[in-house]
């Protein structure tokens, strides 16, 4: 019980920093509401559990033992996260009613998670300091790292849902996907260089 714990505390603060996903998220539910952001979010945690499992299996060892594998989710990555960048500093949304336009669904919340190399090193990160090969626990800690980046990512939800009435006028909205899309160019710009 012990080892879950410090796990969970390890994932905790990992898990609300700000990454490009969440970024994603917190955009979309500020500027085009809850609903909009639901479908990216489902898919945000279909891709968050898959990584899970398969890290629980021993997906960190592929990256180790292949580096190129890393690299191309890296740069694929990468290039989404510019699309995503594009897609905010374009998007024109409209006070005072749910955004109609092309908003991200269950598809690019799957990729956009899969593609995050932040996402990867965070879990392997985690989970190679607390999984054992042999030892019972492994789908406890599945399970609540399940929990936690459920929990973190409800946190970004609400936060975007509170700060929401704020952005009343166009301009506002305007305002703000344009500063959540060059908060993504720089989070891709950054990764690139790293």
């Amino acid at each position: 019980m012990a080892t879950i714990l410090t796990f969970l505390a390890i994932l905790l603060p990992l898990s609300l920093s700000p990454g490009p996903v969440v970024i994603v998220l917190a955009g979309l539910t500020m500027g085009r509401g809850l609903t909009a952001a639901v479908p990216f979010w489902i898919g945000m945690q279909i891709a968050i559990m898959t990584v899970a499992i398969a890290s629980a299996l021993g997906l960190s060892q592929l990256f180790v033992t292949y580096p190129a594998a890393y690299n191309a989710v890296r740069y694929a990555g990468i290039a989404y996260i510019f699309w995503l960048a594009w897609k905010f500093v374009t998007a024109k949304p409209k006070p005072g009613a749910e955004y109609q336009g092309d908003t991200p669904g269950v598809v690019p919340g799957i990729l956009a998670t899969l593609l995050n190399p932040k996402f990867y090193i965070m879990v392997m990160s985690v989970f190679s300091q607390f999984l054992k090969p042999g030892e019972t626990g492994t789908w406890q800690l599945v399970a609540g790292f399940w929990v936690v980046m459920v929990s973190s990512a409800f946190c970004w939800m609400l936060a975007g849902a509170l700060l929401r009435p704020l952005l009343r006028s166009e301009r506002a909205l305007r305002i703000q996907s344009v500063t959540f899309g060059v908060a993504l160019f720089a989070v891709a710009v950054w990764m690139a260089l790293k």
